[in-house]
């Protein structure tokens, strides 16, 4: 894990979900575009059986997003960071969660999706059912304008390359999607915000 962030900081890759000290877990990154800041959070509901070294929770992001209930103060930490010293329009978390092989993403993380939302994050990208889920619409107020928005959740778009053997008992995991989100800024009210405009 440090020699693949050590590499992606000398390349000067923009990376999140992981980190090689706690300060730079705390460190949200943000892309701006065309005059709109993007922050990126990431978290994962396992590291695939294996534990995160004793006093060293900071080289992960890991939040049982598989149980119901689960505590996000993290997130909540992460987006208010985002928002607040790092001057975030708009916050997209990417969310390693669900269950393998479904094609719908079971009721208590549909709550946590909305939990999630009502944070302050615009758009969640979610993964792991190696298989596509709906994307939904949820509207929500937004904790830090007041404004009532649209966030996106996409529960899963699948994997790029099939390459599992139990992807030959499930052919839906076969199926992608990559996502294209336009993002527009303006003024409503005299309040500035940011919305997705076109989705593809």
């Amino acid at each position: 894990l440090l020699e693949t962030l050590s590499f992606l900081n000398e390349k000067g890759c923009t990376h999140t979900g992981t980190a090689s000290s706690e300060a730079e877990r705390e460190d949200i990154p943000v892309i701006e575009k065309n005059g709109i800041r993007i922050a990126f959070i990431s978290y994962t509901y396992a590291i695939n059986g294996k534990k995160v070294p004793k006093g060293k929770d900071f080289l992960v992001n890991y939040i049982r997003l598989n149980k119901p209930g689960v505590d996000l103060s993290m997130i909540e930490r992460h987006v208010k960071k985002a928002r607040f010293e790092k001057n975030a329009d708009i916050v997209v978390a990417c969310l390693h969660w669900s269950f393998e092989f479904e094609s719908y993403p079971f009721q208590f993380l549909i709550e946590t999706g909305h939990r999630i939302i009502e944070l302050g994050v615009d758009v969640i990208i979610g993964n792991h059912a190696h298989g596509i889920q709906p994307l939904e619409k949820y509207i929500y107020i937004d904790p830090f304008s007041g404004l009532k928005k649209e966030g996106l959740i996409a529960y899963a778009l699948g994997d790029l390359v099939s390459c599992t053997e139990k992807h030959e008992l499930t052919p839906n995991s076969r199926i992608n999607n990559l996502l294209r989100l336009e993002i527009s800024k303006g003024c409503i009210g005299g309040i500035t915000t940011v919305r997705i405009s076109d989705l593809k």
